[in-house]
């Protein structure tokens, strides 16, 4: 089994949707349904950003000076359109490609004029993998490590997530890098008619948050082993008290896999 960091804080709003998400064919597997729903695009206008941020940074990385800042652009333009091409669900902040566009280009000259001019990198996005006491894979790729981890988050609205960060450090250590820190850099997504704001630099506990993300890395790999080992899908604890708990952001809802919210 391959556990990814940015599942983590999935897992702890609602065990039942995350896994519909992370292992689909294991549920499947044992008789249940789920269905195919596409990406909200605020996670596509992230992904876009994304890429924008690697490729300014990753130059940073190698001459010591920000990328060209028209080619990240671009980079995040042609991103967005790539992950648009998958099928989207657009939301009232981002209604069409075009304001995506805008939007992507904004977040990332945010990142760019404030956070970018600061850190020195020494890795962006590197992949990093070790194997857990029961014999599975904790794989992930924080975003930016220098001598300790950032990590850039987009969206409407911030939200928790120290279990993932706290994965990306232990990955870090067991790589042999210290992480003196860790720092979420979130750019909220707005309505194009409204003023981009700076990003807000968002400081997590390492320790506890490493505490989180061991214990909920165990408690995955736990309820992972029963249902393979009972098939029933209540294995997974459901949280019908989530406010991702809905037909657009659950494959598991309204399905013989997922009852819970009726």
């Amino acid at each position: 089994m391959i556990i990814r960091p940015s599942s983590l804080p999935g897992f702890l709003d609602c065990a039942r949707r995350q896994a519909a998400r992370s292992f689909p064919v294991e549920i499947k597997s044992h008789g249940y349904d789920l269905r195919e729903i596409a990406s909200s695009v605020g996670a596509s206008v992230g992904t876009a950003t994304h890429s924008a941020v690697a490729s300014c940074l990753t130059a940073k990385m190698a001459t010591g000076e920000l990328g060209n800042q028209t080619e990240d652009e671009q980079r995040g333009v042609q991103s967005l359109e790539e992950q648009i091409g998958y099928g989207v669900q657009w939301d009232q902040t981002t209604p069409n490609l075009n304001t995506g566009h805008k939007q992507v280009i904004r977040m990332y000259r945010s990142y760019r004029n404030t956070v970018a001019q600061a850190v020195k990198p020494v890795a962006i996005e590197q992949r990093l993998e070790f194997k857990t006491r029961r014999g599975n894979v904790l794989s992930g790729q924080p975003d930016l490590t220098d001598d300790g981890i950032h990590d850039l988050k987009t969206g409407v609205v911030s939200r928790p997530n120290g279990a993932q960060y706290g994965a990306y450090s232990l990955l870090t250590r067991a790589s042999g890098r210290d992480v003196a820190r860790i720092i979420e850099d979130y750019v909220q997504r707005v309505d194009v008619d409204k003023e981009q704001p700076t990003p807000v630099a968002l400081a997590y506990d390492v320790e506890l948050s490493e505490r989180v993300a061991a214990n909920t890395i165990a408690r995955v790999e736990a309820l992972y082993e029963d249902f393979l080992a009972s098939g029933d899908i209540l294995t997974w604890p459901a949280n019908p008290q989530s406010v991702l708990c809905g037909d657009r952001f659950c494959p598991a809802h309204s399905t013989n896999s997922c009852r819970e919210h009726r």
